[in-house]
């Protein structure tokens, strides 16, 4: 059986479109591996390609910590703190992370919260709180001058430890 020729392009474009909608369901991938002593390095600062400001993906583990005011407002992304030490200790990376209740997303904070409210959704389905180690993937942004602290843009991949 062959499709007749009026039917052909409809057939390509519904076979293209199927395609697209596939692209997008690879899995997040992880970033190169860092350390809190190394995430802040010259070598892992976003770079300009073609005019763009392109970061690189890094994967770093610690655990998680609530945003130092219990004060916050979020949009489409909210950040948390992930400390290399236990119980809100050592050095810190802030990471923004989408809004929402799927996989790799933060749960919207109300503007007044607590530690009990900070909920993080991993790549497997599970819901971490603060305390939680973890290992998440973003886009190392720009770290400054002093290179003490830096931060994670476009967290993509959350992975419960």
């Amino acid at each position: 059986m062959t499709a007749s020729p009026t039917r052909l392009p409809v057939v390509f474009v519904a076979a293209a479109a199927l395609a697209a909608l596939g692209l997008g369901c690879e899995p997040p991938k992880p970033g190169i591996p860092v350390t809190f002593e190394n995430v802040c390095s010259a070598e892992f600062d976003p770079v300009m390609e073609k005019g763009l400001n392109v970061t690189k993906k890094v994967a770093i583990e610690g655990y998680v910590g609530a945003p130092r005011s219990m004060f916050k407002v979020c949009s489409d992304t909210c950040d948390f703190n992930l400390f290399s030490e236990p119980g809100n200790k050592g050095r810190l990376v802030n990471a923004d992370v989408p809004v929402g209740d799927g996989k790799n997303q933060i749960e919207r904070l109300p503007k007044n919260f607590t530690d009990k409210d900070l909920k993080l959704h991993t790549s497997d389905g599970k819901v971490v709180g603060v305390g939680a180690k973890v290992r998440i993937t973003g886009g190392r942004a720009p770290a400054g001058g002093k290179r003490e602290a830096c931060s994670l843009w476009a967290v993509t991949l959350i992975e419960a430890l």
